[in-house]
């Protein structure tokens, strides 16, 4: 990437991009290409840029000349770069920033690329590789850009060891390497949190400019409407950004607690008198009923949103200028908001439900500790900076602030982060904290959890605990049996192969798959997706009700199961084709009835029973290996007697 200056070939005002010499490393801005009315985003996220940008080499014929170059660079401003080096597209970014205009049309680029590349050598920028999105993946938007997900699929251990690392030693390594959005005391690196963030901030400053500018004169207030599950931090995102402003002076009126419209609009202009500067009005639970009505509050909003008055008494009182921020307390995300059948259209329409929306310039779904979709996998790193702040705040017995550390079990450090659910979000967080016996514990440990029904108003007590229990296999344990799972796979795989008549050089293509790779040589990202398929199949196993537990190896019981078949494998297969297909759904997969490696579409993400019988045949050749693979790890399967005297 370190091209000579006379290695370029500088983009000139009004050239074609088929002008560009064959034998020179294009050199231009993507503002140059959005000039050109190329459907390119700015300043929503460095990931929609590259996106939008690679979408557009592949989909359209006026880019295609692009696909004829081994070198190209393409500025991101001074923030960063689209580059193709050996024809593997990059991009280096800043992490904190986004792209902001600052380059002139004609600006001399070649100095600006080394500017960047000097940031990227002292760790001020980052690169990530990006991979080649096929033309049936982009026209099919199966996929997106993540570079969260790229950083956490590529960090030793994944996902789960990022959260760890970010709870015992801090988020700054996080930071360094993704995209990152802070407003005051606010700190997002999910994705569509950043790029909902970043838009609200966006049409705050645009209407800080409009009041500045209209000088004393009344502008109309602007709406947004914030939606989030209960505890999910709905009110503290936007509050945090308003407070980054220093403009806005911010109250609440949870309209879920007034009587009538008009103990409502008493308390609305109380708050706009009150206000020094530009008033920020939190309508909380904007969307609950009003005497009977469902979402019976929306057409009394109407007149203060359009208009930017209300009638107060006999007097029509004139906003000069608001900013409205509405929160839902019945839906968790717009769309939920949204009528989603011909029955709830007409009741919609009935309480002004269009009307309302229509007035709306922009909307912001909070996610908060809890999995929001199947594939929602950023969950767990919003939980681990949630968790750590938290921490701090409240537990500091357990913190050292010399060395930044937090003091923590790590069996109960992973449990606590891959609960299931809790059940009242970022509250019940909270309320686990309060309750565990830390006031004078150097060590966050389990035996200073609260009691186990307390424990269950916050969270699935019985997952909670199965997680805990499997935490009893260490790490190495887990990495040991997941490599020797591996290898029987695929030798299981070659096997198959051969036996369905598959020829010498079918095999050999077989061998050459990435998921066909010796195990030193298998990519992270798939180590750390079988290891979790070995830790939710322990999790299953310790799970109170499930047939069959794990135990340190001993002198052979009664109990012991040395061989599966008959319920037993049915168990165990059932269980480990939940498994997977829990996994493969997290990674965007889903069912189709004719299998599609690039779409990812599979036929077999059904229930286990509804499984061909081939398909069943094919798992359960596979576990009848667990007794064995847990032999070699010093581990073996038992029945549970106390499971089994209940049936």
């Amino acid at each position: 990437m370190n091209f000579k200056e006379n290695d370029f070939y500088q983009y000139k005002a009004g050239m074609s991009l088929s002008d560009f010499p064959i034998d020179k490393v294009p050199l231009l801005q993507m503002e140059h290409l959005r000039q050109m009315d190329f459907v390119i985003s700015r300043g929503v996220s460095f990931e929609r840029t590259a996106y939008d940008f690679l979408s557009q080499i592949e989909l359209n014929d006026s880019l295609n000349c692009f696909k004829n170059y081994d070198n190209i660079v393409v500025l991101l401003d001074r923030e960063g770069a689209m580059i193709k080096y050996d024809k593997v597209w990059y991009i280096i970014f800043t992490a904190d920033k986004q792209e902001v205009l600052t380059l002139k049309e004609d600006e001399d680029l070649y100095p600006v690329y080394k500017e960047i590349l000097k940031s990227l050598q002292n760790n001020e920028k980052c690169i990530i590789h990006l991979d080649k999105l096929s033309r049936k993946v982009l026209l099919n938007r199966v996929s997106s850009l993540n570079f969260l997900d790229y950083y956490c699929k590529n960090y030793p251990g994944g996902y789960l060891a990022v959260a760890e690392k970010i709870v015992i030693d801090g988020p700054e390594t996080l930071y360094k390497n993704v995209p990152v959005t802070r407003y005051d005391g606010l700190t997002a690196v999910d994705l569509e949190e950043r790029e909902s963030y970043d838009a609200i901030v966006g049409l705050m400053s645009d209407y800080i400019q409009s009041v500045d500018s209209t000088k004393g004169e009344s502008i109309r207030p602007l709406s947004v409407c914030v939606f989030g599950a209960p505890g999910s931090g709905k009110s503290f995102g936007v509050k945090q950004i308003a407070k980054s402003f220093g403009r806005f002076d911010i109250f609440t009126l949870n309209l879920s607690q007034f009587d009538s419209y008009d103990e409502m609009l008493i308390s609305l202009d109380n708050a706009l008198r009150d206000s020094r500067d530009i008033p920020l009005i939190f309508f909380d639970e904007f969307d609950s009923d009003y005497k009977g009505t469902k979402r019976g509050w929306l057409k009394f909003l109407l007149s203060p949103m359009q208009d930017g008055e209300y009638l107060l008494g006999s007097k029509t009182i004139k906003i000069e200028k608001a900013v409205f921020v509405f929160a839902g307390g019945t839906a968790s995300t717009f769309r939920e908001f949204l009528p989603s059948n011909v029955e709830e259209e007409e009741e919609f329409k009935t309480v002004k439900g269009p009307d309302f929306v229509s007035r709306l310039s922009g909307t912001l779904n909070v996610k908060g500790p809890n999995p929001t979709a199947v594939n929602d996998r950023a969950y767990i790193i919003r939980r681990a900076l949630l968790f750590r702040n938290l921490i701090i705040r409240k537990n500091p017995s357990i913190y050292d602030e010399e060395t930044g550390k937090i003091r923590i079990s790590e069996a109960l450090l992973s449990a606590l982060l891959r609960t299931s659910i809790y059940r009242h979000g970022t509250r019940s967080l909270e309320f686990i904290l309060d309750m565990s016996r830390l006031k004078e514990a150097e060590r966050f440990t389990p035996s200073c959890l609260p009691l186990p029904n307390q424990l269950d108003i916050h969270l699935d007590r019985n997952d909670f605990n199965a997680k805990l229990a499997a935490q009893r296999v260490s790490e190495e344990t887990v990495r040991e049996l997941t490599q020797f799972a591996y290898e029987v796979n695929v030798s299981q795989r070659l096997a198959l192969a051969t036996k369905n008549g598959v020829t010498d050089s079918g095999i050999r293509e077989l061998m050459k798959e990435d998921r066909m790779q010796p195990w030193e040589n298998l990519l992270e990202e798939y180590k750390e997706e079988y290891c979790s398929c070995t830790r939710k199949v322990i999790e299953g196993m310790e799970s109170y009700y499930f047939p069959i537990g794990i135990r340190p190896k001993s002198q052979l019981k009664a109990d012991t199961i040395t061989d599966l078949f008959g319920a037993k494998l049915d168990y165990i297969a059932a269980l480990y084709h939940d498994v997977t297909c829990t996994i493969m759904l997290k990674k965007g997969w889903r069912f189709g009835e004719k299998a599609d490696f690039d779409l990812l579409i599979s036929p077999k993400i059904i229930k286990y029973d509804e499984l061909s019988l081939e398909n069943k045949e094919e798992i359960q050749m596979y576990v009848r290996e667990f007794p064995k693979l847990f032999k070699k790890v010093g581990l073996e399967m038992y029945e549970k007697a106390y499971v089994k005297k209940s049936e």
